[in-house]
Parts: C-alpha cells; sequence; structure tokens
C-alpha cells in the first residue's frame, strides 16, 4: 500500500495501479487496498473505472460501510447524484 501512496503522489498512476493490484491479488479482502487502487483511476478522470473496482470490492467484502462511502464519494466527487 505504502509503494502504490508514493508511486501516486509522485503523479505516477501507471505504476501505481500495478502496485495496488499486485496487492489486490495477495490481500483481496483488504479494504484499505480496494480504496487505495480505486484512487488513481479517480484522479486520471475515469470514475466509472473506479466504480467498477469499488464494485468488485463490495463482492468480496459484502459488509463494508467504508467501501459503500468511498462508493458514495466517488459519485459525488464525479458529479452523479
Amino acid at each position: 500500500m505504502v509503494q502504490g501512496q508514493i508511486y501516486q503522489s509522485q503523479k505516477n498512476h501507471a505504476v501505481a495501479r500495478a502496485v495496488y493490484a499486485a496487492g489486490l491479488k495477495q490481500c483481496s479482502k483488504n479494504v484499505a487496498l480496494w480504496i487505495l487502487a480505486g484512487r488513481p483511476e479517480e484522479l486520471d478522470g475515469k470514475s466509472i473505472k473506479a466504480r467498477v473496482l469499488l464494485e468488485r470490492a463490495m463482492m468480496v467484502n459484502p459488509a463494508s460501510e467504508q467501501l459503500w462511502a468511498e462508493a458514495v464519494g466517488v459519485e459525488e466527487r464525479s458529479g452523479g447524484v
């Protein structure tokens, strides 16, 4: 997670995505990692892809309130209702 955050802070979103994807293969139940994985997509203006990631995360972690809150935040930040 930290490595992905470092790349994300350097605005190297492609590498951050790859790091988060590798992390999700190892720790698919980690809610914070799912949320972080959606952030580079949103920062690149790909809110649809961020939504898809969060929907996949909710399938793996259906009881997570954090994922629902992040999904709502993505919608609000993208101008959705």
